[in-house]
């Protein structure tokens, strides 16, 4: 994903989660990280079914445990408690869930300035949009 902006390691998150919906939106900067005040960066997560807020200024996981994405603070976490729980926890309410659900899904957890989302989704887009366009994406 090659990208002209970057995710400012300053900004907090702006967080837009619903039934269908997950997104989040952050300040940018560029190529000589200079802060982009027109704009922002808004990542959309597809067939979210599962996400979580953390206020911390600690990372819970770190670029050793998954896959770091350049350009913006989220990994792909590899191996987590709280993925398999969520699985778990999803296999055991929609008894037969994999047979109708092929999808392969993903953690993702995205840095904000002392702030985490983890997340469970099968894909994502990362877009650039004018500032203050944070409008509902349905997905």
């Amino acid at each position: 994903m090659a990208m002209s902006y970057k995710q400012d390691p300053q900004s907090n998150l702006t967080i837009l989660i619903n039934e269908g919906i997950c997104q989040a939106t952050f300040f940018l900067l560029d190529a000589n990280d200079a802060e982009v005040t027109d704009h922002q960066g808004r990542l959309i997560f597809h067939n979210c079914w599962a996400a979580e807020f953390l206020s911390s200024e600690l990372n819970p996981y770190s670029c050793a445990s998954g896959q770091c994405i350049p350009g913006i603070f989220l990994t792909k976490v590899l191996e987590a408690k709280w993925y398999a729980d969520k699985i778990r926890d999803r296999v055991a309410i929609y008894l037969n869930w994999r047979t109708w659900d092929k999808r392969v899904y993903t953690h993702y957890l995205l840095s904000g300035h002392d702030n985490y989302v983890q997340i469970i989704a099968s894909d994502f887009t990362f877009e650039v949009i004018p500032k203050g366009a944070c409008e509902m994406i349905n997905d």
